[in-house]
């Protein structure tokens, strides 16, 4: 395995918590891997994870614990520079967690030594409404040494840029086990029904919304909570208020981990009505738990969800359909408990195990 320094632009950001959990585990194996941080989160210190980070052993720890000092050299301009940090590190080639760090580096970092992460919207959107983006993006995966994605969605999506095949690793996120119910599901009246993501457009919970207030014609048996922040949360608001259900909805902060396992364990169904999204996390941490799914089949969705077996699949923004789906599952308990059982069985089998760092090992080789 080549020494790897690991670039990305915010230590123990927490809207994206599973990488915490993943620079852990990489610490674990003692690989020749630094991580180096374009800034510290303000929230890191406050989270267990990171307590836990402090105590990793090794090179990989001993940057960690750098890290969270804040003991890097800190830029008086925009941003962090560690460029002499990562020159004294030794490495032999680059990973960037996230694309849109490279130009800071570019001076002094060849493409052809370079890695990189895609996750999204970084190639699903933005290449769409960005032209210097796009035009940047091309040439990475014209000349990049190799690249990471979350889904074979986003795989594709790629190679439509040019992207050598050769040069592609997908890798799914193995699912967190804390999320894992081990006894039977236990129904509630009224069902409860749960979103978990950044509140954007993307993830199209406006459309749950309307569905929910044509169903909710036919019953009120239902309790739906929203779980995120972001952009839209105040049309999310204002739609509950103005289609009539806000007794029945909730919107509320992100959470915990170990919180947010517990609410989905005693939650039935999880709505996630996407227009666009990779390999939402969410999907593995509701199937750990037994839910039932009603989701769009926009992009890496299908890679999770198996139509009509371990959840159901609508056509992206198609409210009809939606809501017909919704109907059937809120009134049929047997089938969410299927669906539940099967989406289990299939997120421990598929996306369990050590498949992720196997798959890791290959990519920093």
């Amino acid at each position: 395995m080549k020494p790897t320094a690991i670039i990305f632009d915010r230590f123990g950001n927490p809207s994206q918590p599973f990488w915490l959990a993943w620079q852990k585990k990489l610490a674990e194996q003692n690989w020749p891997v630094s991580f180096f941080a374009d800034s510290i989160s303000n929230s890191t210190t406050d989270t267990q994870e990171v307590r836990v980070l402090k105590k990793a052993e090794g090179a990989v720890g001993r940057m960690q614990r750098k890290l969270m000092n804040k003991t890097l050299p800190v830029d008086e301009r925009k941003g962090f520079s560690i460029d002499q940090e990562i020159l004294k590190n030794g490495s032999q080639q680059f990973h960037f967690l996230n694309a849109q760090n490279f130009p800071k580096y570019r001076s002094w970092i060849p493409l052809e030594k370079s890695l990189f992460s895609f996750r999204g919207f970084d190639l699903l959107v933005r290449p769409e409404i960005d032209q210097k983006w796009n035009e940047l993006v091309r040439s990475v995966l014209d000349k990049g040494r190799r690249f990471h994605f979350v889904s074979e969605a986003i795989k594709s999506k790629a190679l439509e840029y040019g992207a050598d095949q050769k040069k592609c690793f997908t890798i799914y996120r193995r699912v967190d086990p804390n999320f894992i119910l081990k006894e039977e599901k236990v129904e509630n009246r009224p069902v409860q029904l749960l979103s978990v993501g950044r509140l954007t457009w993307q993830k199209g919970f406006d459309l749950a919304l309307l569905a929910l207030s044509r169903v909710s014609k036919e019953t009120m048996l239902w309790n739906y909570r929203i779980i995120g922040d972001g952009p839209e949360y105040a049309k999310l608001r204002i739609l509950t208020r103005k289609l009539g259900i806000e007794e029945r909805v909730s919107i509320s902060k992100p959470l915990s981990a170990t919180r947010l396992s517990e609410v989905m364990k005693n939650s039935d169904v999880l709505l996630h009505p996407a227009i666009t999204d990779a390999l939402p996390n969410v999907l593995l941490e509701a199937g750990a738990a037994k839910m039932a799914v009603l989701a769009s089949n926009s992009d890496g969705i299908p890679e999770i969800i198996q139509n009509n077996v371990s959840g159901r699949l609508v056509t992206f923004f198609d409210l009809e359909e939606l809501t017909s789906n919704l109907r059937e599952i809120l009134f049929d308990r047997e089938l969410r408990i299927k669906m539940g059982q099967n989406l289990q069985n299939h997120v421990l089998e598929r996306f369990g195990g050590n498949n992720e760092l196997l798959k890791w090992k290959e990519f920093y080789s």
